[in-house]
């Protein structure tokens, strides 16, 4: 636990959010795959979803030393989850509608729009004075691509 390093509460709001928007991209990602036709498209969104996998259990990892609670449901993270289930449902319902070619399309564009969202948590190591291990994985976590 990272005792003597005091963190915000503004601070502790963006690591939550920033832990339900990687889980969100987790969901979306598992999603877009099952729309995907494209081999490549599938190729692609099967290895953003293994790093999405690495940047969550980075960011559990800055949690836990915090001593912060990564079950917590803070208003404005079930405000973010909302974001990802949003774009998880209109995949599931371009699969259930439109024409296999629509909803991958439909995928493409949940994709694009659930991976501009961790590039805004992209300084989160260096705000919390994280400790050397800790800051360069969160670093790596949020690297731009």
């Amino acid at each position: 636990m990272v005792d003597d390093l005091p963190i915000a509460a503004s601070l502790e709001d963006q690591f939550y959010q920033a832990l339900e928007t990687e889980q969100g991209g987790i969901r979306v990602y598992e999603t877009a795959i099952t729309c995907a036709i494209n081999a490549g498209l599938k190729t692609e969104w099967t290895e953003q979803l293994d790093e999405t996998r690495q940047h969550e259990q980075a960011l559990l990892g800055i949690l836990e030393a915090y001593g912060l609670d990564p079950t917590a449901r803070p208003a404005s993270r079930i405000l973010v989850r909302g974001i990802g289930d949003a774009l998880v449902l209109s995949m599931k319902k371009a699969q259930a509608t439109v024409s296999p070619e629509q909803a991958e399309m439909i995928a493409w564009e949940a994709v694009v729009l659930a991976d501009c969202r961790p590039r805004q948590f992209a300084d989160l190591a260096p705000k919390a004075r994280m400790p050397v291990e800790s800051e360069r994985d969160c670093t790596t976590a949020y690297e731009v691509r």
